[in-house]
Formats: structure tokens, C-alpha cells, sequence
């Protein structure tokens, strides 16, 4: 990915299609390497995509404390963006710059946009929730479990879109998509298999009904089995206590809209808790049928958002209900424990987790990222394959190989020592092949 975002950079190839999928086919549009390709315009470097989605999570969080606080207030605002911050699988999203990983902000976009449409009921921002729909789903198929929301809600809220709009989302998603559809009539390729695992034929008992409907499955998914490693980030305790914690901010939300539309029969003094609910629910409840890949922790992200609104608004409600000084003490006690462990559990388990991958490489012995290009000379080494040869036969039909410049890119790294302002610069694995071959000591 990284390799065909240079790739537009250097004026060698565009590409049409996204990233190649587990089995088979290609992402349906380029956006993640025009994406990716933002970065390099300032520093023609592979870090610069990393520092460029560190910057995006970044940005995620604050556009989340805005728009959660122009809809829900401050407290709401606050609640989730602590627990946005601390989010373990958010944390390491952000240091894993793979396709998934860009999408936070989008989905941030996507929840701005459709509480304006359903709130306010403004058909304006139906042409922007299809862009950020259509441009996400370029970057992970997951995003495409959004689509049904914003249709949910204009039935469920009566909102009327004029022709005018629904004609310009049209154009949209037909600009979004031609690329993809080039790169289909140019490209055959063979059938695969659907994306998601095959729903089972037998027919689900009462209890296995129950949970599906219910969503417990995807709860369970994105605590006890989210496809992070249990034994260094997601230990059971910590799982438990996000499992209780989204379980009852759900049920109670649930509750709060039943009573207020059967009861009460008042949906105007709800409309929010609906929105929320619904962009949790409609993707949880998609994942209880088509039930895609457990061992794939990215395919949570588009949930990441949308739970730590849930828990927040819950939060927030319980403060507002709060009639007496004591409960109200005993809220702020009770939720400042509740965020200390979370905030605490997440320095623990990087922490832990870092001292893990320090002995995991060779034996007892850390080998560090500069010490790569050892490990890729032994390879070649092994393999009696020159440098060129190597990249000749990596770099198959469709792909540019390496362009002259980047094989000559020279990165120098700085770091500041107390004795010294300027350490030596370092070179690190992908940079001059030259290096590959003169360079091999750790």
C-alpha cells in the first residue's frame, strides 16, 4: 500500500483499485493511496505515513469532543473523548497504519453529518454522509455496515429529502466509484468467496436467537474475543469490566427509547439516544448475521465511536438524573474509579506488551527496527538473491518497481542526548540497497 502510494507520488502508476482483500479482489476504489499520498508531498518518507496517521487519530479525537458537545454537551463530550483517548484497540490502531486504521475520521465525519440530517433534518448533508461512506469503504468493507443508517433514519424521523439531493448523492457514489469501475473493465478477476464468514444452515435455538438479537455476540466480540492479544492488552478482567459497562449503557438506552416512544409516545424527546443506538446497533446486528473474521481486531474499529458515545451518554444521563448532593457524590466516585482503572489498565498492558515484544524476535534479545536490514541481508544471503533480483521478483505485473530516488533515499534520524545535541544518524531497513549489502552488523 505504502509502495503504491510512492508510486503516485514518483508519476509511475496510479492505481484504480484498493488493497487486495483476504480472499480475493481488491478494496472498491484508490482513495487510501491518494490518502497516503498527502504525506509524502512533505517528506518523501515511509515515517511520514506514520506520523500522518498519528496526526489523523489525533484529529479524530478532537472533532469528536466537538461535535459529541454540539449535540450532547459538555459532560457527554468529555466522557467519551477519555474513553476514545484510552481505547485500547484505538491506541493500537494508531501505531498499526494498515487500510482499517485511517477510518476514524471518517467515522467521526459520519456521525457529525447524520446528527445534523436526522436532528435538524437538513437533506444537505445526505450528499456528505453518502462522500464519507463511499470514501471509507475504500479503506475497510466493515465501513459498508453504515449504510442502512442513514436510510433508517430519515424513515424513522420523516425527513424529506428533495430529488435534487438524492440525485447529487447519486452522482457522488458514480464519481467515488469510477475508478473501480475502470479498473473492473479492464481486469478480470477470478470468483471468490464472500467477505464474511457462511451463515450456518441449522436453525438458531431460542437462546442463540435471543443473543443475536440482542447483539451479545458482537459485545462479546469487542471485548472478550476483539482478535487483540488477550495475554498482553486484553486480559479477561479488563474485558469484564467493558463488557458490563457497554452492556448496561445499551440496555439502558434501550429502555430510555421504549419508554419514550411506547409510554410516553413522545420520539422528539429521544431523537438523539435513537441516532446513537442506531449507529451502534444497525453494524452489531449486520455482524450477527454475516459474522466476519473474530481474529481480525480491525474489523471493530467502525464500533470504536459509536460505544464510547453509548457509555458516555449513559453516563452523562445518570448525572442528570441525579436529584440529591450524595448521588451525586457517589456518581463522580463511582465514575472517576471506573475511569483511574481503565487509564491505569492501558499504561499497564503497553507497557507490558512493549517488554514482550523487546524478547519475542531472537531468544531473550530485543532486535531493534535499524537492525532489520541484518535480518533482510541474511535473507538474500540465504536465498543467493542480489538485491535486484529481490525486487525484480516482489514486484510483480501492475507494479512499478522501486523508483531510482526512493532506492537512494537516505533517512537520517535524530535524537537529543543530554551530553550531546546531535546522536549519529541512523539508517533504517528500506532505505539504499547499497546499505543491504556493506551493512551487517548489529
Amino acid at each position: 500500500d505504502f509502495d503504491r502510494a510512492f508510486n503516485i507520488i514518483d508519476k509511475e502508476y496510479f492505481p484504480l483499485a484498493g488493497p487486495e482483500v483476504n480472499e480475493g479482489g481488491r478494496l472498491p476504489g484508490p482513495f487510501l493511496y491518494i490518502l497516503l499520498a498527502i504525506p509524502l508531498l512533505f517528506n518523501y518518507s515511509y515515517e511520514s505515513i506514520f506520523v500522518f496517521n498519528f496526526i489523523l487519530n489525533i484529529a479524530s479525537v478532537v472533532t469528536l469532543f466537538f461535535v459529541v458537545k454540539r449535540f450532547f454537551g459538555f459532560y457527554s463530550a468529555s466522557f467519551s473523548t477519555i474513553l476514545f483517548l484510552i481505547n485500547l484497540q484505538h491506541i493500537d490502531s494508531a501505531g498499526f497504519p494498515i487500510n482499517p486504521a485511517f477510518i476514524f475520521p471518517f467515522i467521526i465525519l459520519f456521525m457529525w453529518f447524520l446528527l445534523e440530517f436526522a436532528l435538524n433534518k437538513d437533506p444537505k448533508f445526505l450528499p456528505l454522509i453518502v462522500l464519507v461512506i463511499s470514501l471509507a469503504i475504500q479503506l475497510h468493507y466493515s465501513v459498508a455496515t453504515y449504510i442502512f443508517i442513514p436510510i433508517l433514519t430519515a424513515i424513522i424521523f420523516r425527513i424529506k429529502i428533495p430529488l435534487k439531493f438524492i440525485f447529487l448523492s447519486f452522482l457522488v457514489i458514480i464519481i467515488c466509484f469510477s475508478p473501480y469501475f475502470i479498473y473492473k473493465h479492464q481486469m478480470h478477476e477470478p470468483n471468490f468467496k464472500d467477505k464474511f464468514s457462511s451463515i450456518e444452515d441449522t436453525k438458531p435455538s431460542v437462546s442463540q436467537l435471543f443473543d443475536r438479537v440482542t447483539v451479545q455476540n458482537t459485545i462479546k466480540r469487542l471485548t472478550f474475543s476483539n482478535g487483540v492479544n488477550s495475554w498482553e492488552l486484553f486480559r479477561h478482567r479488563y474485558a469484564l469490566v467493558n463488557y458490563l459497562i457497554l452492556n448496561v449503557s445499551f440496555i439502558y438506552l434501550v429502555i430510555l427509547v421504549i419508554k419514550n416512544i411506547i409510554i410516553k409516545r413522545n420520539l422528539h424527546s429521544c431523537r438523539k439516544e435513537i441516532i446513537v443506538l442506531l449507529m451502534f446497533y444497525i453494524p452489531a446486528l449486520i455482524y450477527e448475521i454475516t459474522r466476519p473474521h473474530n481474529s481480525h481486531s480491525w474489523y471493530n474499529y467502525i464500533f470504536i465511536p459509536p460505544t464510547v458515545v453509548v457509555i458516555a451518554v449513559f453516563l452523562a444521563s445518570l448525572y442528570q438524573n441525579a436529584k440529591t448532593r450524595f448521588t451525586t457524590i457517589l456518581l463522580t466516585a463511582s465514575t472517576l474509579v471506573l475511569l483511574g482503572y481503565l487509564t491505569n489498565y492501558t499504561e499497564f498492558a503497553f507497557h507490558r506488551y512493549k517488554r514482550t515484544i523487546e524478547r519475542q524476535l531472537v531468544g531473550m534479545k530485543a532486535v531493534p527496527y535499524k537492525n532489520t536490514s541484518f535480518l533482510i541481508k541474511k535473507l538474500l544471503n540465504e536465498l543467493q538473491l542480489s538485491p535486484e533480483e529481490y525486487f525484480k521478483r516482489v514486484y510483480f505485473d501492475r507494479f512499478s518497481p522501486f523508483s531510482l530516488k526512493r532506492l537512494q533515499l537516505m533517512k537520517k534520524s535524530t535524537r537529543v542526548k543530554p551530553e550531546n545535541n546531535i546522536r549519529n544518524s541512523e539508517k533504517t531497513c528500506f532505505y539504499l540497497v547499497d546499505y543491504l549489502l556493506d551493512n551487517s552488523n548489529l
